[in-house]
């Protein structure tokens, strides 16, 4: 059994009361070249593969180079098919297209497997740089099938405009498939609603009497449990236990009571980086529906080949098998209990309320972008809900240190993380890869191309929901790096090949509020390798106004990584000690024995003031503890005193309500200036 599989499958009846069924793991849609491969001969090498290119000179010719080989099957078509724009559509031109397009898939799908075997026999024969370059080569080509897919169903779309013929009469579905069971337990009520939450003492999920219609605490997860045997969409891959992440909720609303729009437009897409489980939560969309508008009627195009199907989900608990075109007169009206769901690829138009769940693909969405509310984004998973999801599947601790060390290499692309069968080395691999020739200018301007269609690029870039009524709509978040390994290591490759252009872009950024994000991220950890190794600051007194500037110097300190404060010892000297979780509410890192450090691009950074107190309970007594916010010259200057919220994100109305040993913090400023040389990672004691 594959890793996926054991955890998307339920568990048996046996297993104890408050455990669930093992919920899926968002990783049925994974790319190709990230399954395991099997193995060749280890002669195979990438010679054999030239010299095999060479005997298919009218689809390769030897004088072009490997991109351009590999593109030329689509873009010959394409290229064909832009000098047509202009002219009629014609049945015999369409079919000859379509022709076309299915042999250079099929072309390219061997080429795609011939690349994987070949990858897998070059790392087999320890040929590590050989196996990289298959593997681009492999990635490729996936892209070129991906694009030359959504070519041909946009192709057929046409054909059938042009020349409707009678199409098949839909059929229905036997009672023992799986789609049906699932729409017949949505109508038969055999969903089982159930909230567990974490105990900190165990560390174990355990089941709690959770309302439906009250919200959750923070340490609790709600599941959502089928009968054994029955899986969500009808698809066994996404399992029979659905755990609703928090976004779910807001999503939900926000794809079904849109913000005021007067031109009551009736698509809604809803993107995200890769990995995240965007089919997930189309199931949960599915049940929720159902829940408010009983009867409800679901026309289901599933992210599957092929793309040609279309099933009705029907009111009576049947459900038929159709094709691209059918079930057209039921798509032709708007009611609130009828949705039009598909899942990755090109949909059709119709006038019925219409949900697109899809990568960051702007081929597949772009016709539907034009009759959509704003699109929407679902963000990356937190480190809390994929610790709730691994408690669920009984993952010892073995298995959790090691998921945690994915995460830290990842960010909260769940696709990855729970990937037990994926080792660290293979994680960074990937991620090395996908950090290969990508320069600051690259990563800058990927800000402005956020909904771009490279899969690489979203290896290292994540997508971040800002805070607000309207969090969702994907103009308004914001591209941040995958995580501090990954920011690490982009600032160690652009130091090396391009140092004044990083610094230029750390000094210039704080202008351009779309890259303050990746700035502040990369400025973080510019200022935790400078300060660690000791020098002379700026410092400004924040809590007394009248102070004048002065300096402050620090020793070359000792780096330590910790995982929970009582790790922490403020009576060491001269350690730096930093979080390995990353963003800790109340700071970035501590200086033993009394000062706090928070970096920030922003002039305003509220600290939360209850996760500061039980840090500073760690001092020794006798020691004022200081706060100092590492900034960089561009608001050294004019930054202010910054408040103190409480857990929840308020401020304090009263400020007798601070916890007594924050309102004895000083605040500082601390300048950070760019200068040609970057100081090297600290080694981690």
């Amino acid at each position: 059994m594959s890793d996926s599989s054991q955890y998307s499958q339920g568990s048996q009846s046996s297993a104890p009361q408050q455990q669930l069924r093992r919920p899926a793991s968002p990783t049925q849609d994974r790319p190709p070249h990230e399954i395991v491969r099997p193995r060749l001969e280890e002669s195979a090498t990438r010679e054999a593969v030239r010299a095999a290119d060479q005997l298919q000179p009218a689809e390769q010719p030897a004088e072009q180079p490997a991109n351009e080989r590999a593109n030329a099957p689509v873009n010959e078509p394409a290229r064909q098919g832009g000098q047509q724009a202009n002219e009629p559509d014609n049945e015999r031109r369409l079919n000859t297209e379509i022709a076309r397009l299915n042999v250079r898939i099929e072309q390219n799908e061997t080429r795609l497997r011939r690349y994987e075997q070949d990858a897998a026999a070059a790392r087999n024969a320890e040929q590590e740089q050989l196996a990289l370059q298959y593997e681009a080569d492999a990635r490729q080509i996936l892209a070129i099938i991906g694009s030359a897919t959504a070519d041909l169903a946009t192709t057929r779309q046409r054909l059938f405009a042009l020349t409707p013929a009678p199409a098949p009469a839909p059929r229905q579905l036997p009672n023992d498939n799986s789609l049906v069971k699932f729409w017949r337990a949505l109508q038969d009520d055999q969903v089982t609603e159930r909230v567990f939450r974490l105990d900190p003492v165990t560390n174990q999920m355990v089941e709690v009497n959770g309302d439906p219609d009250q919200p959750l605490q923070p340490n609790e997860t709600r599941f959502l449990t089928l009968p054994d045997g029955v899986f969500w969409l009808g698809n066994y891959l996404l399992g029979s236990v659905l755990m609703v992440r928090s976004c779910y909720y807001g999503l939900f609303d926000a794809i079904t009571n849109p913000s005021a729009n007067p031109a009551q437009k009736n698509g809604r897409i809803v993107t995200g980086n890769p990995g995240i489980g965007k089919t997930f939560f189309s199931a949960y969309f599915v049940y929720r529906l159902f829940q408010q508008h009983r009867p409800l009627t679901v026309v289901y195009e599933p992210a599957v080949k092929p793309t040609t199907d279309r099933y009705l989900l029907q009111t009576d608990g049947n459900v038929l098998l159709g094709t691209f075109d059918s079930f057209r007169d039921i798509l032709q009206n708007r009611r609130p209990n009828v949705w039009y769901l598909v899942d990755g690829h090109a949909p059709g138009f119709y006038n019925a309320y219409t949900l697109l769940v899809t990568p960051l693909c702007r081929k597949i969405y772009k016709e539907l972008e034009y009759t959509s509310y704003p699109m929407m984004s679902m963000p990356v998973w937190s480190w809390d809900e994929l610790l709730a999801c691994m408690r669920q599947l009984n993952l010892d601790l073995e298995q959790v240190q090691a998921a945690e060390e994915r995460f830290h290499r990842w960010g909260g692309i769940a696709r990855h993380v729970l990937n037990r069968a994926m080792t660290l080395e293979t994680a960074e691999r990937y991620l090395q890869q996908a950090l290969q020739g990508r320069t600051v200018a690259a990563i800058r301007d990927a800000v402005g191309q956020i909904a771009g269609e490279q899969d690489v690029s979203h290896r290292i870039l994540h997508i971040a929901l800002t805070s607000g009524p309207e969090s969702f709509l994907l103009h308004h978040t914001r591209l941040v790096f995958a995580s501090d390994w990954v920011a690490d290591q982009f600032l160690d490759r652009a130091y090396e090949a391009e140092r004044e252009n990083l610094i230029n872009f750390l000094r210039a950024s704080a202008a351009f509020g779309e890259t303050a994000a990746l700035r502040g991220h990369l400025l973080e950890r510019f200022a935790h390798r400078l300060i660690c190794q000791g020098g002379t600051f700026r410092i400004r007194n924040l809590s007394n106004a009248q102070a004048p500037e002065s300096s402050l110097t620090i020793p070359q300190l000792t780096y330590v990584r910790f995982h929970k404060l009582d790790d922490v010892d403020l009576h060491l000297q001269n350690r730096y000690f930093r979080p390995s979780s990353g963003n800790h509410p109340a700071f970035d890192a501590i200086i033993s024995p009394h000062t706090f450090l928070q970096m920030t691009v922003s002039q305003d950074h509220p600290v939360k003031a209850q996760r500061l107190s039980e840090a500073i309970q760690r001092m020794p007594a006798d020691r004022v503890p200081q706060l100092y916010f590492v900034v960089p010259a561009d608001i050294f200057e004019t930054f202010r005193p910054q408040p103190y919220h409480t857990t929840d994100g308020h401020v304090f109305q009263n400020r007798q309500a601070i916890p007594a040993n924050v309102q004895r913090v000083q605040q500082f400023a601390l300048c950070i200036s760019f200068t040609p040389r970057i100081p090297p990672t600290p080694a981690i004691r």
